[in-house]
């Protein structure tokens, strides 16, 4: 895996500008809700995001 360090931030805030150490060329990352959660240090949070609901049951269906 390679390391990434952040250099920038769009000036719209909508991606973060990364660089390689060593090497050129830039990378973008888009910042979304995950991103953001990661950088709180939400960790729990990010782990209920990643939950997707294939056939979610309603409440009649439950009981």
């Amino acid at each position: 895996m390679q390391e990434l360090r952040l250099v920038a931030v769009s000036e719209d805030g909508s991606y973060a500008v990364l660089t390689a150490p060593g090497r050129s060329g830039r990378f973008s990352l888009p910042i979304d809700d995950r991103l953001r959660i990661v950088a709180r240090g939400q960790f729990s949070r990010l782990a209920q995001y990643e939950i997707e609901v294939e056939s979610p049951l309603r409440p009649k269906e439950i009981q």
